[in-house]
């Protein structure tokens, strides 16, 4: 092949490349836009193919997809902006950006949230199957628009609120579509919301962020929490955990890092989203983004403090995805005390295996950063230095952990 004709192959390839992708906001190419998941609702998503050098096509690396909690918070502006994306709040490039190692689809989901929306006859989803419902609704036009992505391994990423999502949606994917569904990742998961509510107390005493009173105090708040669920009462559930949530916070501690404050970016995310994110985008005025959506939570507040364990013993039994689960050892809201509590309560043909497993270190440069144990289908990484956002409060051991994800055939 001669030289001139070398250049135009090579020209040519680096034109079939973007074609796939527009120029957005920030480096690198992207797709965005709104999908019809049922009748007046339309979820939006933001894709950033990934920016990773000495690959033929973006195809040849898997695809996350990253859903935040709440629920009500916007993938596109926290998940984005705040933890993985390519830039930061500050539009600063972020170097522990996951677009450099895989393909990145946020949504923002539930409808409603962020600049997906809802036409006025269109109500809210009420529960977490419908949740997922619409999620898996999505994928479908997701594949429509996308059809090479129909091929490439998926992992879904779930925070907070957004991993009991993620285990619904990830268990509707596996039966309802011909996805490469390959792992569900639970971030900081809010799975056992009881469980979670009753290790503040606990934690906060332990480390004497608390006194015994403050203690007292707050242990039988939290256990009214509990008689109220029992009651069926889930709302009311909901509301008192809040206040539970005020004791604590009445004391300076945040429940996302009880170690030191984070910082309340919903003001940030709203002027970057309706300023120039909206005019790179070319999206209409009349989409008003909100970084958190209080009608979104309203309209799931009787779901809030429900379990999904039987969900993630589902996909553990069921199903042969990797499940992974991921915690921050500094957060407080979803602890990792709660976390391995309800771990221990999931009836599984793994759990044993999963029992007797040893817990290795993750060590990157000479550190010990955190721990993982693998049982079965089940992994639990234990990450040190790391509150609620685990993405970005320790980028080292998060990149350790994407690894075992590339590893996986």
């Amino acid at each position: 092949m001669s030289r001139a004709l070398s250049c135009i192959v090579v020209l040519f390839a680096h034109l079939v490349w973007i074609s796939h992708g527009r120029r957005g906001y920030g480096p690198g190419e992207q797709d965005w836009g709104h999908i019809e998941v049922r009748p007046g609702g339309y979820m939006f998503y933001w894709l950033f193919y990934t920016t990773g050098g000495n690959i033929p096509n973006y195809a040849d690396r898997p695809l996350i997809i990253w859903l935040q909690g709440g629920p009500g918070s916007a993938s596109t502006s926290y998940g984005n902006f705040g933890e993985l994306g390519p830039i930061d709040m500050d539009s600063q490039m972020r170097h522990s950006t996951w677009v450099k190692d895989f393909n990145v689809l946020f949504i923002d989901q539930p409808l409603g949230t962020g600049f997906s929306y809802l036409d006025n006859h269109t109500k809210c989803s009420e529960n977490n199957r419908e949740l997922g419902k619409d999620l898996v609704s999505f994928m479908n036009g997701f594949y429509s628009r996308h059809r090479v992505f129909q091929k490439v391994p998926l992992h879904i990423f779930g925070q907070s609120y957004g991993a009991k999502v993620a285990s619904e949606f990830a268990l509707q994917l596996q039966n309802e579509t011909t996805s490469k569904l390959i792992s569900v990742n639970l971030v900081s998961p809010w799975i056992s919301p009881l469980l979670s509510v009753m290790s503040w107390g606990r934690i906060l005493l332990t480390i004497g962020a608390i006194d015994d009173q403050l203690y007292s105090d707050i242990h039988e708040a939290s256990l009214e929490v509990g008689h109220l669920m029992k009651r069926n009462l889930w709302s009311d559930a909901t509301n008192q955990m809040f206040t539970v949530q005020r004791l604590i916070a009445a004391q300076g501690i945040d429940l996302y890092n009880f170690m030191e404050p984070t910082e309340n970016t919903e003001l940030r995310e709203n002027q970057l989203m309706n300023g120039p994110v909206r005019v790179a985008l070319n999206l209409s005025e009349s989409l008003q983004f909100e970084s958190f959506s209080n009608v979104v939570f309203e309209s799931l507040s009787s779901d809030f403090m429900k379990a999904a364990l039987t969900t993630v013993e589902q996909l553990l039994e069921g199903t042969s995805l990797k499940v992974n689960i991921i915690s921050g050892q500094l957060d407080l809201i979803c602890s990792t005390l709660s976390t391995v509590h309800w771990i221990k309560r999931l009836k599984w043909s793994g759990r044993g295996a999963y029992s007797s497993a040893p817990r290795e270190a993750i060590i990157v440069r000479d550190k010990i950063e955190g721990f993982q144990k693998t049982g079965g289908t089940l992994t639990m990484f234990w990450v040190k230095n790391a509150g609620h956002s685990v993405p970005v409060g320790n980028a080292r051991a998060m990149s350790e952990i994407l690894k075992t994800l590339r590893a996986i055939k």
